[in-house]
């Protein structure tokens, strides 16, 4: 009988990556006989999670990796402000494994505009002797 010593922590959203990174999560759960845990935000202003969002949260999960999944899955409904910050709560564990999605680029990402930032202590430019 193996025992389970480490939990395969997951950030989960509404976004279709969230699918795919619960399945690669899935798979290296079974590799290192742990338990999957996949973690959705919820926004704490609202009181306690709502049923729809533990619903959300096993359906997505039974949707993404199907009813005869072999690997414990525990999930988790956390008050934080995203996916990446709730995970952060919960994978503090020695040994966890973190999976969460890259975080989304921002609009001036998006349309290729970067702002370009010069230090002003730097001083005046010296020129070589």
């Amino acid at each position: 009988m193996t025992t389970i010593t480490t939990r395969v922590v997951v950030g989960v959203t509404e976004a279709p990556e969230s699918r795919t990174l619960l399945r690669r999560a899935a798979a290296r759960a079974r590799q290192l006989h742990s338990v999957l845990v996949p973690v959705a935000a919820w926004a704490p202003a609202t009181g306690r999670p709502s049923e729809h969002t533990e619903a959300w949260l096993m359906d997505l999960v039974t949707d993404s990796l199907g009813p005869e999944e072999t690997v414990h899955v525990r999930p988790l409904v956390v008050a934080a402000e995203g996916p990446a910050q709730a995970v952060a709560q919960i994978a503090v564990e020695p040994g966890d494994v973190v999976f969460t999605l890259p975080p989304r680029p921002r609009a001036w990402d998006r349309l290729g505009a970067h702002l370009h930032h010069h230090p002003a202590d730097a001083g005046p430019e010296v020129p070589a002797r």
